[in-house]
């Protein structure tokens, strides 16, 4: 029994890199397809505001961090 456990766990560890290296190509086919049709970016990052987008009493704040090492989103916040 202790055998047939370490054959099936050795032919698995052999195994391993031909199934990720078939999952690799499979991803860079689609990667480059996608590429190739010219389709956005599936992450793409959210546009941001612009100043002129801002309404009355509002100002833009450009992203960065602020006190306290906070991290704030670039957008349109309320004049004091």
């Amino acid at each position: 029994m202790k055998h047939a456990i370490v054959i099936a766990i050795a032919s698995v560890a052999i195994a391993a890199p031909v199934w990720a290296a078939e999952t690799a190509a499979q991803l860079n086919a689609q990667e480059l397809g996608r590429i190739q049709s010219g389709a956005p970016a599936p992450m793409a990052s959210p546009p941001m505001a612009s100043v002129a987008a801002c309404g009355p009493g509002m100002r833009f704040v450009p992203g960065g961090y602020i006190k306290r090492e906070k991290w704030r989103q670039p957008g349109c916040v309320r004049v004091r």
